[in-house]
């Protein structure tokens, strides 16, 4: 840097000097004031950086978390959806021998007495007496057409008298079927 200074250019005078320093000086300031300027820019962009990247990680974190919960929920859920089938059946399962004897009383006629009811691995059994052979045919017909009963069949026939009155002893199984429980 070179300041006119008139007559004595060139000369390095002691005011010179000091001009010089405090220009220099003054230039000197500046550049280090934009140098601190600008480092402070730049570390308070890095730490909006480092503060943008924590964030990212946090929520990578809580991602992964939601996936790991999510694949926890769906195995709860499908636990869930297993009992409650399971329920249903069992449900079914009791529910079918209360609609087993209601449609027994549906199907039964005045003249058709039951002497034993038997519900066992699938099949019922019946023994009883009917007042004769048109009514025990009418009863079998009956069950046979049943959502709740099939292969009905007869094992035996027998006359027999009560009370001074002709019957008919039979003895009837058939293989239970449960409807689907709504």
């Amino acid at each position: 840097m070179k300041i006119n200074l008139g007559e004595n250019e060139g000369l390095a005078t002691p005011g010179n000097f000091i001009l010089e320093l405090i220009v220099g000086g003054v230039f000197t300031g500046i550049v280090v004031f934009g140098l601190i300027f600008y480092t402070n820019q730049l570390e308070q962009q890095k730490r909006a950086l480092n503060q943008d990247i924590s964030g990212l990680e946090t929520n990578i974190k809580q991602d992964a978390d939601l996936r790991e919960k999510r694949k926890i929920y769906r195995a709860q859920k499908e636990e869930l959806e297993s009992k409650n089938q399971a329920i249903s059946f069992l449900e079914a399962k009791q529910i079918g021998p209360v609609f087993v004897f209601s449609e027994l009383s549906d199907l039964i006629s005045n003249r058709v007495y039951f002497r034993d009811l038997v519900l066992e691995k699938g099949e019922i059994r019946i023994s009883g007496r009917a007042l004769d052979n048109l009514i025990l045919a009418d009863f079998l017909t009956r069950l046979n057409d049943s959502e709740y009963f099939s292969s009905v069949a007869l094992e035996s026939v027998n006359h027999a008298v009560e009370e001074a009155i002709d019957l008919m002893e039979f003895k009837i199984i058939a293989k239970l079927r449960t409807p689907r429980y709504e």
